[in-house]
C-alpha cells in the first residue's frame, strides 16, 4: 500500500495535504476564514503543533486498520512532497531531499516511530531517498522495507537508474561521497526480512511510444535491475502492457516476489483409520524474495462424493524459505516432514490428497503455488490414496 495524503478541501481548494485549519495555526502568513490555493507551502516537519496533530491522526489510522488483513503493508512516507521524503514540488527539483534542506534522523526518525507504534502488526517500508540523507538506511537497518520510484528512467544526462540509484545505495553502505552516520552496511540483503518495491516513471505505454529509446533491451536490463535487487512490488501504474513488451512483463512475473513450488512428496501409511501418514514433501521458491507473511501448509483429503473428510495443519513457516540468492542460480530445497493421524471414521476408498497455503487460523487457499493441478478454490491436487480395511 502507498501512503495516504489527505487533502482537505476548502472552496475546492487543497494545500499540499494539509488541512487549512492547521495551516492557519502553524503558518503566520495565513490568515482569514480560507487559506490560498499554496501547493508551494513548504511545512515545517519540526512544528510542534503539525506533529502533535499528526500523531492523533496516525494513532487514529492504526486502531482502525492495523488488524485490517486487506493491507498487506505500509509506506511510512508522511513527510514532504507525495509523502516521499522530499521537497520537489515545495523546493525546486534540482536538490529537493530533505537533508540538503536541515533535516536529520533526528528529527525525522519520530515519524517512523510514530508509525510503527500506530502498525506494530504491519511490514513498514520507506522511500530509497537521497545522497544527501540517512533516514533510510536508519530505517532499513531497524527492519523496514524500501522502495524506489522512477524505475526505468534512463534519460539522457542524470538518471535514476545509472545515478540516483547507484549513488544513493552507495551512500546507505556508507561508501558513497557524503558521510553517513547511519549507514546500513547490511542494507543489500536486508530483501531476506523487508521488502522491496519499485513503481516506474512515465508508464509502459509512455515507454513503447519512445521505444527508440526504451529499447526491448534497456527494458529487460530495468526488470533485470528489479529482479537483482529481489523486488516483491513493481508498479506500472495500472497501465496497459505494450505488445512490444509482453513477453518480458510475463518473465518479469514469473520470477518477481515470491514462487513457491513443489518437487516432490511421498507418503508413507498403513493407510486404514486412525493409522499415522507421514507426508513429506520437498519445496522451492523460484522467485526472487521471500513471503514476509506466513502462510501455513495444510493437507486435506477428499472423497469421491467431492467432500472433504479431513484437513492436516502443519506449522510450516514459508518466511523461512528464501530464493536462490541470484536470479541465475538453482533455488534451495526445502524438505518438511509431517505426521498425522487418518479419521478413525475414515472409510474405505479413494481419496485425494490436495495442499495448499492458507490463511492463518483458516482453510482458505491465499497462495497459487508455480504447480499444476490447482482446484477451483485454489488448492492444489498432488496424488490419490487408498484407505482400506
Amino acid at each position: 500500500m502507498r501512503s495516504i495524503t489527505i487533502h482537505h478541501q476548502m472552496q475546492a481548494r487543497k494545500i499540499l495535504g494539509v488541512p487549512c485549519w492547521i495551516k492557519k495555526q502553524i503558518d503566520d502568513n495565513t490568515i482569514g476564514e480560507t487559506c490560498a490555493d499554496d501547493n508551494h507551502f513548504v511545512v515545517d516537519y519540526k512544528n510542534p503543533i503539525l506533529k502533535k496533530k499528526l500523531s492523533r491522526f496516525i494513532k487514529a489510522m492504526g486502531k482502525r486498520y492495523n488488524n485490517n488483513t486487506n493491507l498487506l503493508r505500509l509506506d511510512v512516507g508522511l513527510i514532504g512532497t507525495w509523502g516521499e521524503w522530499n521537497l520537489a514540488s515545495q523546493m525546486g527539483y534540482q536538490q529537493p531531499s530533505l537533508g540538503h534542506h536541515g533535516y536529520n534522523v533526528k528529527d525525522l526518525a519520530p515519524y517512523i516511530q510514530l508509525m510503527r507504534n500506530a502498525f506494530p502488526d504491519k511490514q513498514l517500508s520507506i522511500d530509497l531517498t537521497s545522497p544527501d540523507d540517512e533516514i533510510t538506511s536508519y530505517a532499513t537497518a531497524r527492519g523496514l522495507g524500501w522502495r524506489a520510484d522512477c524505475i526505468g528512467d534512463w534519460q539522457a544526462g542524470w538518471n535514476h537508474m545509472e545515478n540516483g540509484y547507484p549513488d544513493t545505495i552507495n551512500h546507505i553502505l556508507g561508501n558513497g561521497y557524503n558521510q553517513n552516520n547511519y549507514a546500513d552496511t547490511s542494507f543489500l540483503n536486508r530483501w531476506k526480512q523487508a521488502p522491496v518495491d519499485f513503481e516506474v516513471c512515465q508508464d509502459l505505454d509512455y515507454w513503447s511510444q519512445n521505444d527508440n529509446f526504451y529499447t526491448i533491451e534497456k527494458v529487460k536490463q530495468t526488470f533485470d535491475f528489479a529482479l537483482d535487487s529481489h523486488a516483491s512490488l513493481f508498479n506500472m501504474k495500472s497501465g496497459n502492457v505494450p505488445l512490444i513488451y509482453k513477453d518480458l512483463v510475463n518473465d518479469l512475473i514469473k520470477k518477481l516476489g515470491y514462487r513457491f513450488e513443489i518437487s516432490s512428496v511421498e507418503i508413507s501409511s498403513r493407510f486404514k483409520p486412525s493409522s499415522a501418514i507421514t507426508i513429506a514433501s520437498t519445496w522451492k521458491n523460484t522467485g526472487v524474495a521471500p513471503s514476509y507473511n506466513n502462510y501455513p501448509v495444510v493437507w486435506r483429503l477428499r472423497n469421491s462424493d467431492n467432500h472433504i473428510v479431513t484437513y492436516f495443519a502443519t506449522n510450516n513457516d514459508i518466511r523461512t524459505w528464501l530464493p536462490a540468492n541470484d536470479r541465475d542460480s538453482n533455488a534451495p530445497k526445502y524438505k518438511q516432514i509431517n505426521t498425522f493421524n487418518l479419521p478413525y471414521d475414515i472409510k474405505p476408498g479413494n481419496y485425494k490428497l490436495e495442499v495448499a497455503l492458507v490463511e492463518p487460523s483458516t482453510t482458505t487457499a491465499k497462495i497459487k503455488l508455480g504447480i499444476d493441478g490447482r482446484t477451483h478454490d485454489n488448492w492444489h491436487y498432488i496424488d490419490t490414496i487408498n484407505i482400506n480395511h
